[in-house]
């Protein structure tokens, strides 16, 4: 997958995430999420995406948000990585 068709794949995951809590439009994506970046890769999880690099992740979380603010404390760069986004649902 090219980087565009990773944040659509990411777009499509936060959507996902709001639909199994009932929600029916999409809140703006911008604003309303957080993205990981680890070295685990959960099996089957349909919000995680291998990257090549923190410069790989931040390109796509940039598409995806306003900034490229990356969650990713305790990772080794020297290991395969993985992009997950989380929705944070609204209070």
């Amino acid at each position: 997958m090219n980087i565009p068709q990773k944040a659509q794949y990411l777009k499509e995951a936060v959507d996902r995430q709001l639909q199994n809590y009932g929600f029916t439009a999409t809140p703006d994506i911008k604003r309303n999420v957080t993205f990981f970046l680890t070295n685990d890769n959960e099996e089957n999880a349909f919000n995680t995406l291998e990257v090549s690099s923190l410069e790989e992740a931040k390109e796509i979380v940039l598409i995806l948000s306003e900034s490229d603010s990356v969650v990713k404390e305790g990772v080794n760069f020297t290991k395969p990585l993985y992009l997950s986004v989380v929705a944070n649902l609204p209070k």
